[in-house]
């Protein structure tokens, strides 16, 4: 033991080993930390890139929602048997689609399915496919995408059907039900 402790107090290069040892050891703990610094960094891009394809759909999902809110349709049978469908605001091209879906589900054609692009939410597209059933309930599904990130959100609206007018017409609301996520 004395033999030790009389090297490491002495000049024959014992201590430069010590002090050797001594900094590889930081090396390899500071090398630690940069790597483990590095990989948050690369985790908090992909939340930020998840996060931005979350937010697209949400948008895009609001927008549908308040634009149903604002369609109206009334359907009337006109003497040849036929049903006419008229909306009450065609500045947009979804009451285009659910004049045509409405016209088509009340004739019998049965399920009608639309595919469509919402533009400029949070600077990229969504893809959407609005589907309306035969009791003219819609449901849309909304997919936003950027790189290998994706996100999924279906949007549910019930139909609320009155008579209008003199009784021979009825008109077509929709109800917002929800919200449902998935990936």
């Amino acid at each position: 033991m004395k033999r030790l402790l009389s090297r490491f107090r002495g000049k024959s290069g014992a201590s430069l080993a010590i002090v050797l040892i001594f900094l590889s050891f930081c090396l390899l703990i500071g090398s630690s930390v940069l790597l483990s610094a590095s990989s948050n960094v690369g985790d908090s891009r992909k939340a930020a890139e998840e996060e931005q394809v979350y937010l697209t759909a949400k948008s895009a999902g609001q927008l549908l929602k308040d634009q149903i809110a604002k369609l109206t349709l009334t359907m009337e049978q006109t003497p040849d048997g036929k049903m006419q469908v008229t909306s009450g605001s065609d500045d947009f091209s979804l009451s285009k689609f659910a004049v045509a879906a409405v016209s088509k589900v009340a004739d019998g054609a049965g399920e009608q399915t639309y595919p469509a692009t919402v533009t400029g939410v949070s600077g990229m597209d969504a893809q959407m496919e609005l589907t309306m059933t035969n009791s003219y309930d819609l449901t849309a599904v909304i997919r936003a995408q950027e790189g290998k990130n994706s996100y999924q959100l279906t949007a549910y609206f019930i139909a609320v059907t009155k008579p209008a007018g003199d009784g021979t017409k009825t008109e077509i609301s929709w109800q917002f039900d929800r919200f449902a996520a998935g990936k």
